[in-house]
């Protein structure tokens, strides 16, 4: 197996479906008497766990991955600290004897494994968890179950209130525990609504031939192929707060939407109809502004000619956006600057700091509020935006898909979006706050290439093709049998 293309083990795969439960039977059948005796508890292991539960979450959870891409391994953990039972962050109260049922699947040939690799004197050098991945004789009895992805419950009794903060050896954002009180309860009660509404809407990029995208990440200094996986059992979001506290961050996080490249959210269908997506304009700047008793007007980014010689008045704009909401998070200007370099050109901090001088020069309002470790808090704020604007669809039953500070709906929702949108900023921050919205831009951009028809006509088929949505086969064939499944469930 290629240990560094790989997905990461899900401890919330669950299924009820009489197939899953006839393989579980049919392994567990096959195993010799010890074997059975050590997953029943029974007999001489009185006092045991009944770890028939683990073996059908680790069955469930490689049928997922065979199913989905019968060439990726699993990331597995066997630390024993990673598997805390009472933990609120594992629902399905998994114990670090899941182990032992790997090791029993891997002794009777329903698994490979590839053991992890860990080096303490040199963390960073290629340490890695185990991989496992379905031998082809297990792969022989999941040829038998014929069901798709999503009929299986891949976030079972999951968490979607997530409070973190920084573990203090590694530094790393780790999960942290805590009590529920009436605000958390309200919060994922708004959550696992909205979850529970999108089970019932069909989500897809159109143009897809696999329902899938790669991208190229840095891993401990490895380069790897990330497969971003785009299909209706990646629709499960969470609200993450940060700093161990309700008022840092929120955002409601998760949906494969929000891994896509801008230009292919557009591609979007929900229920197979074309999308619309409406984001707010500068909207941290903005907040920021009418905190500060101003308002923001026009394009709060365009500094209305060229500033830095070096750097291309049409390539402003963008830099100028970027740096200014990396400067709102960062806690000082170099830390400002060497996080733009970190994400973006490698500008110096000599052409870097003139533009956001001119930022401030066109904003004086928002001087006090660069540079100063905003970003976390405003966060916050948008969530409660968000939630505000979310919970008005979940409550007309409407599919809605967050990104942070822009959402995507079928375009006949377009309308009620945006008044969603109006209404939620005046009840969070007191004023209304512009947004655009794509499909309206583009609808201006046809218009315009049409008046050039007759003139200009290869000009106006580029416009054409560039704004037509193509549906691939393959998605037409991933929407009917979604379809069809779901209308067999419903039934």
């Amino acid at each position: 197996m290629d240990v560094w293309y790989s997905r990461l083990f899900n401890v919330h795969a669950w299924s009820e479906h009489k197939q899953i439960a006839d393989l579980v039977n049919e392994v567990f059948e096959s195993l010799s008497p010890e074997d059975q005796q050590q997953l029943t508890g029974a007999s001489r292991n009185k006092g045991k766990t009944d770890l028939k539960k683990h073996l059908r979450l680790v069955l469930v959870d490689q049928y997922v991955a065979w199913k989905t891409d019968p060439d990726v391994c699993t990331s597995i953990s066997f630390n024993r600290n990673n598997y805390t039972v009472s933990s609120r962050y594992n629902g399905m109260h998994i114990s670090p004897r899941v182990k032992g049922v790997c090791d029993i699947l891997i002794t009777n040939g329903y698994l490979d494994i590839a053991p992890g690799s860990h080096n303490r004197q040199n963390p960073g050098a290629g340490n890695r968890n185990s991989r496992i991945k379905p031998t082809a004789k297990l792969e022989g009895l999941f040829k038998n179950v014929g069901l798709e992805t999503f009929e299986l419950s891949l976030n079972h009794n999951r968490e979607c209130i997530i409070l973190r903060d920084k573990d203090p050896e590694d530094n790393k954002a780790k999960d942290i525990e805590y009590k529920d009180t009436p605000q958390t309860n309200k919060m994922r009660a708004e959550v696992q609504a909205y979850n529970q509404m999108m089970l019932g809407h069909y989500v897809d990029v159109a143009s897809l031939e696999q329902p899938m995208i790669i991208r190229d990440v840095t891993r401990s200094g490895r380069p790897l192929r990330q497969h971003v996986q785009i299909d209706q059992t990646q629709k499960f979001v969470r609200r993450i707060f940060s700093r161990n506290s309700w008022e840092n961050n929120g955002r409601w996080n998760g949906g494969f939407w929000q891994n896509l490249p801008k230009a292919m959210r557009r591609e979007i269908l929900i229920n197979d109809q074309p999308t619309d997506e409406i984001d707010y304009s500068g909207l941290h700047p903005s907040i920021l502004a009418l905190e500060a008793d101003s308002r923001l007007t026009g394009d709060p980014y365009d500094l209305e000619g060229q500033v830095v010689k070096t750097i291309p008045l049409n390539q402003q704009r963008a830099v100028v956006k970027h740096l200014v909401l990396i400067a709102i998070n960062a806690k000082s200007r170099p830390s400002a600057f060497s996080a733009y370099r970190a994400d973006r050109e490698k500008y110096t901090n000599n052409q870097l700091e003139p533009l956001l001088d001119a930022f401030i020069e066109k904003h004086p309002c928002l001087e006090d509020s660069i540079c100063t470790d905003q970003g976390i808090r405003l966060m916050n704020v948008d969530s409660q935006i968000a939630t505000h604007v979310i919970n008005r669809f979940v409550a007309e039953g409407k599919p809605i898909l967050p990104i942070h500070d822009s959402f995507i709906v079928v375009r006949e929702d377009q309308h009620l979006l945006r008044q969603a949108m109006s209404d939620a900023c005046v009840e969070i921050v007191g004023y209304d706050i512009e947004a655009d919205s794509r499909a309206e831009k583009e609808q201006e951009r046809m218009a315009y290439a049409t008046n050039w028809r007759d003139r200009a006509r290869d000009y106006f088929l580029d416009t054409y093709v560039a704004l037509r949505i193509n549906k691939s086969v393959e998605y037409r064939t991933r929407y009917k049998s979604w379809l069809e499944r779901m209308s067999d469930t419903l039934s």
